[in-house]
Parts: structure tokens; sequence; C-alpha cells
């Protein structure tokens, strides 16, 4: 939301109706996609739950999200290299 935003009040009123678990799952039923909500899983379809392409199993997951840790120098330097991304400098 813009920092400016005239109706800012509004637009959390409906933040926080969208990410009511109920709210949550009808929405990602409805649009076969996933979510990041372990509440709202509970009111999801089976379906859409146990799709592999939706919610990918452990294995599936590690090989194409490896866990890349890297030395601590190293780490500061790609933390400040993404910094600047985001300040646009």
């Amino acid at each position: 939301m813009p920092a400016d935003a005239p109706h800012k009040d509004n637009a959390y009123t409906f933040m926080n109706y969208i990410l009511r678990p109920q709210v949550l799952a009808e929405i990602s039923n409805y649009v076969f996609y996933a979510n990041a909500s372990d509440e709202a899983r509970k009111y999801m379809s089976p379906r859409v739950l146990n799709d592999p392409g939706i919610y990918p199993t452990e294995e599936v997951w590690e090989r194409v999200y490896p866990v890349l840790s890297a030395p601590p120098k190293q780490e500061r330097l790609r933390t400040r290299a993404w910094a600047r991304v985001k300040s646009g400098i």
C-alpha cells in the first residue's frame, strides 16, 4: 500500500479480510494456487492440497530450491549488493 494512500483504513480492512484462513482457503481452492497459511490448509480442498504442482513434495522442493549457505564474508557481500538493488543506488 502506498505511504500516501488516501484510504489506509479500508486497505487494512481488506487485507485483514483476505488473510482470514477460510477466505484464503476459498481463494486457493478457486484459483488452484498455494498459500502460506497453515491455518487456511484446514479449509482447503484435498484436490488442491495433494496436487504436487501446487504443493511440491519435500524431495522436489529440495531439488528445486536447495539451501545455499555461504561463508559470512560472501553473505555480507550478497546482502550489500541486494540492499543497493532495492534502494536503486
